[in-house]
């Protein structure tokens, strides 16, 4: 119930947070096929906070993704994102 009161909550680390966000980008196209494939060819997981568990495969594959998607609004993905260094969208 705590994570439903403060808005967004995370309820469950396997399917929130990051998981969630890679699935929505490739369904909404904010990712190609490519990506979202070699992903699931990895078996990439990200669970919990830290990323504890994620091979380094996973996680270059991570990062490639944050570099596509680092100027959206996970909130409002047609919209503007005015974020913080180093992606201050102005």
């Amino acid at each position: 119930m705590k994570g439903f009161l403060v808005g967004n909550g995370v309820t469950n680390w396997h399917y929130d947070c990051a998981n969630a966000f890679i699935e929505m980008s490739y369904w909404h196209s904010l990712i190609d096929t490519t990506l979202y494939n070699e992903l699931k060819t990895n078996e990439c997981v990200f669970d919990g906070p830290y990323f504890d568990n994620v091979t380094p495969e996973c996680l270059s594959l991570y990062y490639e993704f944050d570099d596509l998607v680092s100027r959206l609004d996970v909130y409002d993905i047609f919209g503007t994102c005015y974020g913080y260094y180093p992606h201050p969208q102005l």
